[in-house]
């Protein structure tokens, strides 16, 4: 274990679990499903970009992409996956909202124009519209956004708003209450009912600085008398600058920082589960020393996957029988091949306490069948496939 992750998250007061007797009552199971939602198109097109004119082109071409990847009926894909497995709790990640405001100043098509009308849509909305009531919005934490992005189509100026957000939504029979962090003074940049991390990648652009936060958000929820507490997060890529190894610090950092808050404010009595895109694969190598980062990092950069296991953390996806690898990204952008591409395995579902026993542990949205349905060209809910799985805990009694 490397030293300055034991220095950094095994802060925690000097307490312990003790199970219960043998025979002792095996506690109701959580069931639980992560799910990256997906734009729409790669966003990086447009950030990229080196000049005027290349921003714009790449821009509207990210928004005609976003119409052609049909995001309604991919959110109806996706519903229809969440009725199917019937979680009690939903983690998603990417839950875009994309807007278009017209100038004022002039009476052309602009957001009208109908290669990019179809763009702009919010996909929260659609879930839960699609979702017809059984399940509501929990939590969320508003990650990255852009109010106020000008782009010409066809010759008419407009501007493009895009919000990123991770959202809980439990299922209607489940009562969740968000996590206040901010209220247990662990929060240093509260956003909605969550935070974003103090590490952030800042990005150059023909329109500025842009913040890529990512962030976290969790609720408490208590089903047939057993406590959690459930988390969903959406880690920075692994390498940001693909030329430099040390960009691998973003998501590092920002898992050590979430880490370290879960295992300091969680009370005894729940269950810790956390659940998300992590952008990270248990095969992922991590940096050995010496670095040339300040402390505490000039001692090797730990991968998000393995500051989870090192810290206590159980990867479900582990505990079910069989050798499946589990992958669950990427698509392509467009979602249109006929054959899936995935194979990194970096969504996933962590369990603090470990489960007496998991059922169900599966990927969903990796086959053809469930791709959106014709006439239309069939596509892929997403370029991530979701995970699933029901977890089932002893009860703990907490004894100091």
């Amino acid at each position: 274990m490397k030293k300055y992750f034991c220095a950094l998250i095994f802060l925690v007061s000097h307490s312990f679990f003790v199970y219960p007797a043998a025979g002792a009552n095996i506690a109701p199971s959580i069931k639980i499903m992560t799910q990256n939602q997906y734009i729409g198109f790669a966003i990086e097109r447009f950030l990229a970009a080196s000049d005027p004119a290349s921003f714009n082109a790449a821009l509207v071409a990210a928004l005609q992409i976003a119409v052609a990847t049909k995001t309604a009926d991919r959110m109806q894909a996706l519903a229809n996956e969440i009725t199917k497995e019937q979680p009690a709790i939903v983690a998603l990640q990417e839950v875009v909202q994309l807007q278009c405001i017209d100038s004022v100043h002039t009476s052309g098509v602009g957001c009208s124009d109908p290669s990019i009308a179809a763009a702009f849509s919010d996909h929260l909305q659609l879930t839960l519209d699609d979702l017809h009531g059984t399940y509501v919005e929990a939590a969320q934490v508003v990650n990255f956004s852009f109010p106020a992005i000008p782009f010409v189509i066809n010759g008419v100026p407009a501007q493009l708003s895009f919000v990123d957000r991770d959202v809980i939504l439990a299922r209607e029979d489940v009562d969740a209450t968000p996590v206040n962090f901010q209220s247990l003074g662990v929060c240093s940049k509260p956003s909605a009912d969550g935070c974003n991390y103090s590490s952030v990648l800042v990005v150059m652009t023909l329109v500025g600085t842009i913040d890529i936060e990512r962030g976290f958000v969790a609720i408490d929820t208590t089903i047939d008398g057993k406590d959690y507490r459930v988390v969903t997060t959406h880690l920075e890529i692994q390498r940001p600058d693909p030329t430099n190894p040390l960009s691998q610090l973003f998501q590092a950092a920002q898992v050590a920082e979430l880490l370290q808050i879960l295992l300091n404010t969680t009370p005894l009595d729940r269950s810790v589960v956390v659940a998300g895109d992590m952008n990270s694969n248990p095969r992922d190598p991590d940096i050995p020393e010496p670095l040339p980062l300040p402390a505490p990092f000039n001692s090797g950069i730990v991968t998000p996957y393995h500051q989870f296991v090192e810290s206590g953390f159980t990867d479900i996806w582990e505990l079910r029988p069989g050798n499946l690898p589990g992958d669950t990204c990427c698509q392509p952008e467009d979602l249109t091949n006929r054959l899936s591409t995935l194979d990194q395995r970096i969504d996933m579902i962590f369990s603090l306490e470990l489960p007496a026993k998991v059922k169900g542990v599966r990927v969903v949205g990796d086959k053809a069948s469930d791709k959106t349905p014709p006439p239309d060209v069939r596509l892929w809910p997403s370029d991530h496939a979701g995970l699933t799985g029901e977890l089932q805990f002893q009860l703990l009694t907490a004894q100091r």
